[in-house]
């Protein structure tokens, strides 16, 4: 069987919807609030092409669920182009570290983050509570 989906640029009144079921799934998986879109941000959303299709809308909204989390989404902000400054720092902060490093700093976040909720801090990095147990255990965190 063959499905054909229009793209979301010519699904604009799908746009709404979609970024409030992105936001609500991100706000489940950190455990907190939903960041909010008011109806002037959703029309300047539904007004934009989306060229990615749904993963932009997708990946703009994890965005918006980080930085306004439980707040109102300030669009100009969400949509800012990062200070170049900042990312230097991040590229060569990101270069010295090994992906151990990394993936242990990203457990001690999410435990840090869900209060030591070891179930929402698997779900917040996409991995079962088992393998959370043995990271913490290999990376002697316990």
């Amino acid at each position: 069987m063959s499905l054909h989906i229009p793209p979301l640029r010519d699904r604009p009144a799908d746009i709404p919807l979609l970024a409030n079921a992105f936001l609500d799934r991100f706000a489940g998986a950190s455990g907190g609030e939903p960041a909010r879109l008011d109806e002037a941000t959703l029309r300047e959303l539904s007004a934009r092409p989306f060229r990615g299709n749904v993963r932009e809308l997708e990946n703009l909204m994890r965005r918006a669920a980080i930085l306004f989390p439980g707040r109102t989404v300030e669009l100009n902000r969400l949509l800012a182009p990062q200070p170049s400054s900042q990312r230097d720092s991040m590229t060569s902060e990101l270069r010295s570290l090994n992906l151990r490093e990394l993936e242990r700093a990203a457990v001690i976040r999410s435990l840090e983050f869900s209060g030591g909720n070891r179930t929402l801090a698997s779900r917040a990095l996409g991995i079962s509570v088992r393998t959370l147990r043995n990271k913490i255990r290999a990376y002697e965190l316990a």
